[in-house]
């Protein structure tokens, strides 16, 4: 069996029988410098080439391959050697839990390639993905950020660095990245949902706020606009219809004299949401909150009845279906409604009122 002195003496860093090298081990084994000629340095580019094409295809053990390849030439390649630390990670995220050893290979292998070459692009966004993949999201964004913020040119750091403030909940932040990676590539359009989605949540800060509710209704009609985009560009994605929808009854809601056209304009775009993605019970259920706001019980109920079909475990859908059928009177179906969310994970203040309710009916 090799020692683990013997398995550190070699940068490959193959798993040793055993106990394998730790990621502080393996950042410190810092490959002593070769001097290369030019035949040498093109050999070990057009290697790295190869081993980042391969990875980009997902096809991680051909990249480790070719990796290994620029290795062998000049074991200071700090990209071959991220390459191989993002090999280890698909390695590792092909089990789960994560396999402990391939993940710990993957970390000492970025910080190696980092100590190496700390403002490559390449490394930074590969070693973004591991952190954000190992649940440090916020270290993540803060690695694209810098190396946007030295390179404001670099339109994969702009993505990344878009995404990644919208993952955590950065709106104000990540706002106007999203617009500018917009501009640069109308086609993006993934970055054009997310757009959608960072203007809704804004809105609806802002409706909790003094301003006048006119604007509070032009920033939900614009937040419309956005979602109405995106489906017409993504016309099968029952999201795009959905935001839409959810957007359109926001300003409805505020507006003092609705239109019936509006409202049954958003019971389509649901509609049409629910035929897109029939496993989900989001389209019905919100079709049935904006007919309880338009004073049609029966057909709100007939909603929410049509989104438990879908999920029997629809948990808002099963609240506002016992709530519709005890105002209506039907207390015993309202009652096997309120028992099934009880063994749901409602909160506490859903069951102190569900309790009541049901003590009241004996």
């Amino acid at each position: 069996m090799k020692s683990l002195t013997a398995c550190l003496g070699s940068f490959a860093l193959a798993a040793c029988a055993g106990l394998g090298p730790s990621p502080d081990q393996i950042a410190a084994a810092v490959p002593p410098e070769v001097e290369l000629d030019a035949a040498q340095r093109e050999q070990v580019a057009l290697h790295t080439a190869a081993a980042l094409a391969r990875m980009n295809d997902g096809e991680f053990a051909a990249a480790d391959a070719a990796a290994r390849a620029a290795l062998r030439i000049d074991p200071r390649a700090a990209r071959a050697i991220a390459v191989r630390a993002r090999s280890a990670m698909a390695e590792g995220l092909a089990e789960e839990p994560p396999r402990l050893g391939s993940w710990q290979r993957a970390e000492g292998l970025f910080r190696l390639a980092l100590r190496l070459q700390p403002a490559d692009p390449e490394i930074v966004l590969m070693h973004a993905h591991y952190l954000e993949a190992d649940g440090h999201l916020s270290a993540a964004a803060a690695a694209v950020g810098d190396l946007l913020a030295g390179d404001p040119e670099n339109q994969r750091a702009l993505r990344e660095t878009a995404r990644l403030q919208y993952e955590l909940g950065a709106e104000e932040t990540a706002l106007p990245l999203l617009q500018r990676v917009i501009e640069i590539d109308p086609g993006a359009d993934q970055m054009r949902y997310r757009l959608a989605q960072c203007q809704l949540r804004l809105a609806r800060t802002a409706a909790r706020g003094s301003e006048p509710t006119a604007e509070k209704i032009e920033r939900f009609a614009e937040v419309a606009r956005s979602f109405q985009i995106y489906r017409e560009r993504v016309a099968d994605d029952a999201a795009g219809y959905t935001g839409e929808a959810v957007a359109r009854f926001a300003a409805l809601r505020l507006d003092s004299d609705p239109e019936t056209a509006a409202l049954e304009s958003i019971v389509s775009l649901l509609a049409r949401a629910g035929e897109l993605d029939p496993r989900s019970p989001e389209p019905d259920f919100n079709r049935g909150v904006v007919l309880e706001f338009a004073d049609d019980a029966t057909a709100a109920q007939d909603a929410y009845r049509a989104a438990l079909e879908r999920d029997p475990e629809h948990l808002p859908s099963l609240l506002n279906l016992a709530a519709l059928l005890g105002q209506a009177g039907a207390t015993d179906e309202a009652v096997a409604l309120c028992r099934r969310a009880l063994r749901l994970g409602v909160t506490p203040g859903e069951k102190s009122r569900l309790e009541a309710f049901l003590a009241e009916q004996g």
